[in-house]
Order: structure tokens, then C-alpha cells, then sequence
């Protein structure tokens, strides 16, 4: 895959990303247990933050996520 991004795909069990924000996150479809991150200095920061929250990946369906503390 040569992709920056995963759109309308089945069954994503682990997504880990390094872009400052993911697109088409609530198009895949995450099964119990599916972690997510996108792997950056402030991803952990829930609000208040240039950069995407991991609550995206919670709310596009992802049922787990890391947070790093900074």
C-alpha cells in the first residue's frame, strides 16, 4: 500500500499513523478491540492542540488508543 491514509476499508484492527492529522477515519469500519494512534508529539493532548486528538480515532469507531505522555 502507498498511502498516507486508509479510507472505507473492513476489519482495521491497528491503524498507527505519523501525520499531524488523519483523514476518513469514520470510513473504516474497527472491530472490538481495534487500537489507533497517529503517533505524534501531541496526540496524547486531548484539546488544545494543533495537531489531531486521539478522541478522533475514538470517535471514527477505534475502541483503544495510546497516549504519550509529553
Amino acid at each position: 500500500m502507498k498511502a498516507n491514509s486508509i479510507s472505507e476499508t473492513t476489519d482495521v484492527l491497528f491503524y498507527f499513523q505519523g501525520l499531524h492529522a488523519v483523514n476518513d477515519i469514520a470510513t473504516n469500519k474497527y472491530p472490538p478491540a481495534a487500537v489507533a494512534d497517529h503517533l505524534t508529539s501531541y496526540g496524547g493532548m486531548l484539546t488544545d492542540s494543533s495537531q489531531m486528538s486521539v478522541l478522533k480515532f475514538i470517535a471514527g469507531g477505534a475502541y483503544d488508543t495510546t497516549l504519550h505522555q509529553r
